[in-house]
């Protein structure tokens, strides 16, 4: 019953964000782009924003609130358990690629901003651990953010 409502949320995501006005700016034809990533698409992670831009820039993907926790809540909702599940199997099919992750939390919730962004990274770390993804060599930030989830394609240093 939860793998249907889980398979649900995906879906109906993937379709909601089709019809959801982005702030894409249009890629020229033949344009390079700076990913060793083949360019990826909304349904490829539902909730999450991905920022695929030109030659000198990294990949970014941003969760923004609320999309993977309630307000000052340290565990994922189930949609946003849901999005990380998608996520991590996103991940495992990149193994090559390295990740600054920031965990964000947001301000005026009656708990410390910095301890909780600090709780969800923690629990972040654990779970892609348990997923079987090698997180050796991604960078981790936690604080108050305006987003809850960033991640940023590290690139190799010439």
């Amino acid at each position: 019953m939860n793998l249907r409502r889980c398979m649900l949320i995906i879906i109906s995501s993937g379709f909601l964000s089709i019809f959801v006005p982005g702030q894409q700016q249009g890629i020229p034809a033949g344009a390079a782009f700076a990913s060793t990533l083949p360019e990826i698409s909304a349904h490829d992670l539902p909730c999450a924003e991905v920022r695929q831009r030109y030659v000198g820039d990294a990949l970014k993907v941003v969760y923004k609130s609320p999309s993977l926790y309630r307000r000052g809540a340290v565990l994922p909702k189930m949609e946003g358990l849901a999005c990380l599940d998608v996520l991590a199997d996103w991940l495992i099919s990149r193994p090559q690629n390295s990740w600054k992750f920031s965990v964000g939390s947001e301000s005026g919730t009656g708990f410390d901003a910095q301890a909780l962004g600090s709780k969800r990274q923690e629990l972040l770390q654990r779970y892609f651990l348990r997923k079987g993804i090698d997180t050796s060599g991604w960078q981790w930030q936690s604080g108050s953010r305006q987003h809850q989830l960033r991640l940023d394609e590290l690139k190799d240093s010439p």
